[in-house]
């Protein structure tokens, strides 16, 4: 799945559906007892039951509709008592509660319908805080192309404490793929904080890679608690292939090509997470045409299944070489979510990069001018 998945107006559409669903429900419940009481002989026996008709339609449907099932239910209470013989105090009693239990029903549906309305509204907000903070990436991104999925722990949540970044600079594209420690509200505070330092920073600091790390670091660290921190790797890619890595804490990317085994790019120096950092140490890269690299999360490599077994990501990317890179993308999300059983418990970020073998000329650089709220 990607992090536009996610329509903004998806709530509404089934609130919708629900309404007939409910009135047919109910109205089934309503057509049933009276079966029941015709088929169980003279006098009134399931006229009481009828309360419970509209209370079931107030789950599913609107006021109307619940409105509509409470009137059809009273209905055949009266008719019921008519066909029965059922008179007087006893009969006046059962109607006067399936008017109180109509009356409560379409309250409680009324007091539903307006939490959905908030929730909804509180989803699209989700939707644009989510755009705001991940910006998915897709195609040609100066001479490489990328494919970048998210997938949430919450599954109430869009983003999590996972991030990235793919930004076409004057210096080359830079990439960042990080994780931050915790869940939560404070965790997707800390993605934001690091993803604008880094926006902030891929295009003030000049061509050196370790002083835009730097001045990540510093930045995040001054908001950081004493047990915080955020495990980051920092990519910088140049036309030719050639490129620079800086592993601050987190996991080295992979490497595909044809004919060779999965490997994983050698950190010869590792850093030490963000808010921990001192002087980071640069790693050389070198990239040739048809290579591919994966940087991701330990959300994916750490997927278990019931026996604790660890998603295996190699055998995936071996057999998917000749797939394009958006199914590449899909396919290990797919397989990563199916090994854990859908019962993922940490965020999941992957980037995947490809070196085409006849590189795209390059276009003008996008705009990445952001606002941060």
């Amino acid at each position: 799945m990607t992090l536009t998945d996610a329509p903004d107006r998806a709530p509404a559409p089934t609130a919708r559906r629900r309404r007939p669903s409910g009135v047919l429900v109910g109205s089934g419940v309503v057509a049933g007892l009276v079966v029941m009481d015709v088929s169980a002989g003279p006098g009134p026996q399931y006229i009481g039951v009828l309360t419970c008709a509209p209370l079931l339609t107030a789950s599913l449907a609107g006021p109307r509709g619940t409105a509509t099932v409470s009137v059809t239910a009273l209905v055949a209470g009266v008719a019921l008592g008519a066909l029965g013989g059922g008179a007087g105090g006893p009969q006046l009693v059962r109607l006067a509660l399936i008017v109180v239990a109509g009356v409560v029903a379409v309250v409680l549906a009324a007091h539903r319908r307006r939490h959905e309305r908030r929730l909804e509204q509180v989803t699209a907000v989700a939707t644009i805080a989510q755009q705001t903070i991940l910006r998915p990436r897709q195609g040609a991104v100066g001479a490489y192309r990328f494919a970048t999925r998210y997938v949430s722990a919450t599954s109430e949540a869009s983003v999590g404490g996972d991030l990235f970044e793919v930004l076409q600079t004057p210096w080359g594209v830079r990439v960042l793929v990080g994780d931050v420690r915790g869940k939560g509200l404070e965790a997707v505070q800390v993605a934001a904080l690091t993803l604008g330092a880094f926006r902030e920073a891929a295009f003030s600091c000049g061509p050196d890679l370790r002083a835009v790390v730097r001045q990540v670091a510093d930045s995040v660290g001054r908001s950081l608690g004493a047990e915080d921190f955020v495990t980051a790797l920092f990519l910088e890619l140049q036309p030719d292939g050639s490129g620079t890595m800086i592993a601050c804490g987190h996991l080295p990317p992979l490497r595909t090509r044809s004919g060779s085994p999965v490997v994983e790019l050698d950190v010869r120096e590792p850093q030490p997470p963000l808010g921990l950092l001192e002087r980071p140490r640069a790693e050389p890269v070198l990239l040739v045409p048809g290579d591919r690299l994966l940087l991701y999360t330990d959300g994916l490599s750490e997927a278990r299944d019931g026996s604790g077994e660890f998603f295996a990501i190699g055998p995936v990317l071996e057999r998917t070489t000749d797939l394009p890179l958006d199914r590449v993308a899909d396919t290990l999300l797919s397989e990563a979510l199916a090994h854990a059983g859908r019962r993922h418990h940490d965020d999941i970020a992957l980037v995947l990069v490809d070196v085409p073998v006849l590189p795209p000329r390059p276009g003008p650089p996008l705009d990445h001018t952001l606002s941060l709220a």
